[in-house]
């Protein structure tokens, strides 16, 4: 009888964790969830970025993009293409008497030289959002038209 109460003792013993070990083992998964929820959400920013693309792009469907006026125009018969490089744009464009050019967010892109060119290859350039340096390199005579003298006073049309 000694001898049994010493083996279930002993069995006891090793069926029982302490606090400790408990929570080292739980510590362990719960790492591991937490580690496998950031390479969950890490790899869908990752695709998300990359299906939206360019901001102001016509194969963008993200709410900055402008795929859904690229398809407008589509449908209107407009040939849409988009060009992400000079020679591309320059390709698109053709002699540019037939073309309209719409230019998004590119001053990163380019330094002034190339956005005056790109400027010149179209008779007409629709500017999407310009900031001030694309502005000035493109269009340099253009400039700010000042204020009304109160925000009571309304402005006369001038046409």
């Amino acid at each position: 009888a000694p001898a049994e109460a010493a083996a279930r003792a002993a069995l006891a013993t090793a069926e029982t964790r302490t606090p400790r070990q408990a929570l080292r083992r739980a510590g362990t998964w719960i790492a591991l969830a937490a580690l496998a929820v950031v390479v969950a959400l890490a790899s869908l920013a990752v695709s998300g970025a990359a299906r939206q693309g360019d901001a102001l792009a016509p194969d963008n469907p993200a709410p900055g993009g402008t795929q859904a006026l690229a398809r407008v125009l589509q449908g209107q018969g407009v040939e849409v293409t988009l060009a992400s490089t000079l020679a591309e744009a320059r390709a698109a464009v053709g002699d540019g008497d037939d073309a309209t050019l719409v230019l998004g967010a590119t001053s990163d892109r380019l330094d002034d030289e190339r956005l005056a060119e790109v400027g010149r290859l179209s008779t007409r350039t629709v500017l999407l959002a310009p900031d001030f340096r694309t502005l000035q390199a493109i269009a340099p005579d253009v400039a700010a038209g000042g204020a009304a003298e109160s925000a009571d006073r309304a402005l006369d049309a001038a046409c």
